[in-house]
C-alpha cells in the first residue's frame, strides 16, 4: 500500500523494521519461557551490534553493486564482516569454539582478532 508513494526504500526501510521488530518481540517471548540471564541478554544485544554492523557495511556497499557477481562478492564480505564482529565481541566462549568445527582455524582467528589465547587442542 505505502510502495507507490515510497518506492522499493521505504519497502526495504518497512522490511528491515518488521523484521527487527518480529526478533525483538522473538527473543522478549524467548526470555521468557528460558528467564532472562544476563548471558541471554548480553549475546542477544551483542548478535545484534553485530548485525548493525553488517547492515552498515552493506548499506554503504550498494552503489558498488553493478551485476550478479559484485552482488555475491559484496554479500561473502557483509558475511565475512559479521563473522569478524562476532568474533571481536567476543560471544563464542572457550569451549563453545572448541566444540566448533574447524576449531582449531577458529581459535587461531578469534587469537588474532581479539588477542586472547585459548589453547590449541580441541578437548577430548
Amino acid at each position: 500500500a505505502l510502495t507507490p508513494k515510497t518506492g522499493i526504500i521505504g519497502s526495504a526501510v518497512a522490511a528491515v523494521i518488521g523484521y527487527g521488530l518480529s526478533g525483538v518481540i522473538i527473543s522478549i517471548y524467548f526470555a521468557f519461557f528460558v528467564g532472562s540471564g544476563r548471558e541471554f541478554v548480553k549475546n542477544a544485544g551483542l548478535s545484534g551490534v553485530c548485525g548493525v554492523i553488517m547492515g552498515m557495511f552493506m548499506l554503504m556497499s550498494i552503489k558498488v553493486q553493478t551485476s550478479i557477481a559484485s552482488l555475491i562478492i559484496i554479500g561473502a564480505c557483509g558475511l565475512l564482516v559479521y563473522f569478524l564482529a562476532v568474533m571481536s565481541l567476543g560471544l563464542f566462549t572457550k569451549e563453545e569454539l572448541t566444540s566448533m568445527p574447524f576449531s582449531k582455524i577458529l581459535i587461531k582467528i578469534n587469537n588474532a582478532v581479539k588477542g586472547d589465547k585459548y589453547e590449541s587442542r580441541t578437548p577430548e
